[in-house]
């Protein structure tokens, strides 16, 4: 199958699901609403790189301390227990993100409809996407970074 018919199809599906969610839905969102979710959604993915981050270090962590923690008394057994618990916690935590991420993608999916719809016009709403692009946004920080307040 050729490179350009695949696109064509996966482009299909994407509207097929797009028109989907639009016959499933009992009422359209306002374009203020779609924007609130916008922002609200992409502030809260933004927040997750402080979180990512985190968990990586408490991977690094657990795993640098594998040698002691082997030679203490069931040693072994309490290092699968954390990992574990380590791993459990990191699945939930991902299966947040995702949950983030989708409605993020879903409230730019409605922006879209809405723009199809003639609801919205087009260049409103990448000015819209523009502004939120042109925001500064704030890491979060903790003791240790470079940029945490020294009292």
């Amino acid at each position: 199958m050729l490179m350009s018919e695949e696109l064509e199809k996966r482009l299909q599906m994407e509207l097929r699901n797009k028109l989907e969610l639009v016959t499933s839905s009992p009422g359209r969102l306002s374009e203020k609403t779609i924007q609130g979710r916008i922002k609200f959604f992409g502030y809260r993915c933004h927040e997750w790189t402080a979180t990512v981050r985190h968990a990586r270090y408490e991977y690094v962590g657990l795993t640098q301390d594998k040698e002691f923690l082997l030679n203490q008394r069931g040693g072994a057994l309490h290092s699968s227990v954390k990992l574990r618990q380590l791993h459990d916690k990191h699945l939930q935590q991902q299966k947040d993100l995702l949950a983030a991420v989708e409605l993020f993608n879903l409230a730019h999916d409605w922006y879209e409809v809405l723009v199809a719809a003639g609801e919205v016009d087009e260049l409103s709403r990448l000015a819209f996407l523009q502004s939120i692009g042109g925001e500064t946004a704030y890491e979060p920080s903790e003791p240790g970074d470079p940029n945490y307040p020294q009292w």
